[in-house]
């Protein structure tokens, strides 16, 4: 039996020949392998090409369990497989909405990857600047925070601006990121400044803290 990789090997060769509706068939298709694993049982299902990309050592380490990568050997034949499914839209690189999808999908098990916060966070700057990619963002609950010393992940109402040091002191609501590159795109998600919930009544260990409570510590 023909390997994928050899098949995708002759396919390259011939990349000249094949016609506008072919190649669009060929990326339409589900052909690329998926490895996957589910109570850690291995499996291969297969994706579209513009679901998936190449295996590079460089995207794994930036973006871990985030993208989907095709499942190759690594053979004689690898670099030509790799040039073949390029043409057919296998990515290279992360866009923004790929990476918005990713951490929806798998923001979870990226934490088990070393320095995740940091790596998450410059993830999150790469999907800020983008309208479209901060859309498909809202509603998750896969934004970085800070809860006491831990790095978190929550949804957009979960977390604050911090700008009330006294109101912090009391209640340790979950903190927005600092980074003054993703303050835009946390307010755009619906992210709120302290001071301006205190409004809304706390319940911290079964007290209850309102405004004037708060006033009154102040």
């Amino acid at each position: 039996a023909i390997s994928f990789e050899s098949c995708l090997t002759q396919l390259s060769a011939k990349t000249a020949e094949l016609t506008t509706k072919q190649r669009a068939e060929l990326k339409a298709c589900p052909c690329c392998p998926v490895l996957q694993f589910d109570d850690k049982v291995a499996s291969v299902r297969y994706a579209k090409p513009d679901e998936v990309h190449l295996p590079s050592p460089d995207l794994k380490d930036k973006y871990g369990s985030l993208l989907q990568y095709v499942h190759l050997d690594m053979g004689s034949c690898h670099d030509e497989a790799c040039k073949f499914l390029v043409e057919i839209g296998v990515g290279k690189e992360a866009t923004p909405m790929q990476l918005a999808k990713g951490c929806r999908r798998s923001a979870l098990a990226f934490q088990a990857v070393e320095s995740w916060a940091e790596k998450y966070k410059n993830v999150l700057k790469q999907i800020a600047g983008h309208p479209s990619a901060v859309e498909d963002f809202k509603g998750s609950s896969s934004l970085l925070a800070t809860q006491g010393d831990r790095a978190v992940l929550l949804s957009a109402e979960e977390i604050f601006f911090v700008d009330d040091l006294a109101a912090q002191e009391v209640l340790q609501v979950p903190q927005a990121s600092g980074d003054v590159f993703l303050q835009d795109f946390y307010d755009k998600l619906g992210v709120r400044k302290l001071s301006a919930a205190i409004n809304v009544v706390f319940d911290v260990d079964s007290r209850r803290l309102d405004a004037q409570t708060m006033d009154a510590i102040r």
